[in-house]
């Protein structure tokens, strides 16, 4: 459930969520949830949602990388995923990481990652 916390009304009411962990927000006000429990990223809004990508190693945290694409930390898998939002084409970014539980993207392109198994928090160039 989203509510307006000003008003207490009720934007948005979803019941098909499993585990939501990670969330986005495009500019023109879309809502993408990281369901961690069904293994899937989902568009929601006030009618419903609308699976994205689904077959996810606990997705838990989100990213975009620039409008359309968003960036997915498995943390099930130790990877980070580029999926294209208007097709679900999903493509490996990194991998090789210990319980990825948080991201974001830098001005320069470069990921940041915080690791739960390590307790560290990494800065990772995709391009190298």
């Amino acid at each position: 459930r989203v509510l307006d916390r000003r008003s207490d009304r009720l934007l948005l009411d979803v019941k098909d969520l499993g585990a939501p962990r990670g969330l986005v927000l495009g500019a023109d006000g879309e809502v993408v949830v990281a369901d961690a429990a069904g293994g899937r990223l989902l568009r929601v809004a006030a009618g419903g949602s609308q699976a994205l990508a689904t077959g996810l190693a606990e997705p838990v945290a989100l990213a975009w990388e620039r409008p359309g694409v968003v960036l997915v930390a498995e943390a099930a898998a130790g990877r980070i995923l580029r999926v294209v939002l208007a097709d679900g084409a999903r493509s490996t970014v990194v991998e090789g990481l210990r319980r990825p539980n948080a991201l974001a993207t830098l001005p320069d392109g470069r990921i940041v990652v915080v690791e739960q198994a390590t307790g560290e928090v990494l800065a990772i160039d995709p391009r190298s």
